[in-house]
């Protein structure tokens, strides 16, 4: 992990830090979560095609909604932490208390959360773009 995603990690507050411990400690229930989400479209795609073509698009749906909610996650921790300490390098070091890790200002995440934004809403919708043009 890199030193703009660890100073952002350092700055979420510890309930939601534990909350990922939780999260990432009961793997189990979120792979059977995953399991039935792609049961239930294979089950709603299955009049269109046979079972097992159903149950591969219901596993790459969820895969991808799974796979780019874990790269949002760590991308706007990233772009958090790398424009936070870009516009601290440019100022000298000052005599005063300066911010600790977890003091990290609130325009920092939400441009973090926008520069996320920048590279997810497309995909998304080149996503639904590809889906609606092979139905």
């Amino acid at each position: 992990m890199n030193a703009n995603m660890s100073a952002a990690i350092r700055a979420v507050p510890s309930e939601a830090r534990e909350a990922i411990v939780n999260v990432w400690g009961h793997w189990a229930f979120l792979a059977i979560g995953l399991a039935i989400a792609a049961a239930v479209i294979a089950f709603l795609n299955y009049e269109f095609s046979g079972l097992l073509a159903s149950l591969a698009i219901g596993v790459g749906i969820v895969l991808f909604c799974a796979v780019t909610l874990i790269g949002g996650i760590a991308s706007w921790l990233f772009f958090t932490g790398l424009l936070w300490r870009r516009s601290e390098a440019g100022t000298p070091p000052r005599r005063m208390r300066r911010l600790a890790d977890d003091d990290i200002p609130r325009r920092f995440w939400y441009s973090g959360f926008f520069a996320t934004l920048l590279w997810i809403v497309p995909l998304y919708v080149l996503a639904l773009g590809l889906i609606s043009a092979t139905e």
